[in-house]
Formats: structure tokens, C-alpha cells, sequence
């Protein structure tokens, strides 16, 4: 290549805005995903690729072991459950210690939801802005 031609190259790199990282709402929800990053680009599902974690019936294995405490609140305890005298029949509020254990579980989780229509998504572009990578669903505060 000459140096008319890299400067042609180089030329037409310059001129490219890389867009990076943009936030972008869902406009159509899956199978036809379409997310809209301002009023002149619309990304179409061909041009993403999907964190697993945002899609329906993603599964994620767990593990998580600790103290578990179960506790009741009552509105109407009787003076039955704690030995206490009461002025109403209807008793007053109390709280009551059901359990507490240690505890240990394997499983699963499966998320039930998806991208819905008006999610706020953080995307980031290739360097060419051809191809998105849609990272996570946010929220604007």
C-alpha cells in the first residue's frame, strides 16, 4: 500500500464515532428484540449479543449454607402463647421465634423474566458500532 492509500484508511477511521458504551431502551420484546439507543439507531437481534442472565429460563446453579431463623409476627397473640395476662380479648401484636437452625442447600434458579418492553439496557459497541453487546438491564435514577 502506498501513502495515499493508508491515508485514505486512516482518513476514513478518523471520520468513525465509536459510540462505546450507550444505554438503550427495549422497543420489542424477544423473538424480534429491537432496542432503541436514540431516534436514528435501532439495534435488531442479529446485531446483539445477549448477557444469558437478562433472557427467560436462564438457569444458574447455587450453593449457600448459614444460620436460618424463622419468626412470626402476630396481631392477636392470646395470652395462651405467652403466659401473659392480656386487658382484650383480642389480645396485642407479638413476635415469635418458630425455628432456628443451621442450613445447607444446592439447587437451582431459573429466571422467569425477560426483556420487556420499555427495559432501560446497558449496551456496549464493537469498534466498528455493528455489533452490540447488551451487558445488563439498568435503571435511570
Amino acid at each position: 500500500m502506498d501513502e495515499k492509500d493508508w491515508a485514505t484508511v486512516f482518513k476514513s477511521l478518523k471520520n468513525k464515532n465509536y459510540l462505546g458504551a450507550v444505554i438503550g431502551e427495549v422497543i420489542e420484546e424477544m423473538p424480534n428484540l429491537k432496542i432503541s439507543i436514540d431516534d436514528k439507531i435501532v439495534v435488531e437481534k442479529d446485531q446483539l449479543v445477549i448477557s444469558k442472565h437478562v433472557l427467560k429460563d436462564y438457569e444458574r446453579e447455587f450453593e449457600i449454607e448459614g444460620k436460618i431463623t424463622f419468626n412470626a409476627k402476630t396481631e392477636n397473640a392470646m395470652a395462651g402463647v405467652t403466659g401473659q395476662a392480656t386487658e382484650s380479648p383480642n389480645g396485642h401484636p407479638h413476635q415469635i421465634k418458630l425455628n432456628e437452625n443451621d442450613y445447607k442447600a444446592k439447587g437451582k434458579i431459573k429466571w422467569t423474566d425477560s426483556l420487556l418492553k420499555g427495559d432501560i439496557v446497558l449496551l456496549i459497541a464493537s469498534m466498528d458500532n455493528q455489533l452490540f453487546f447488551l451487558m445488563d438491564k439498568g435503571e435511570i435514577l
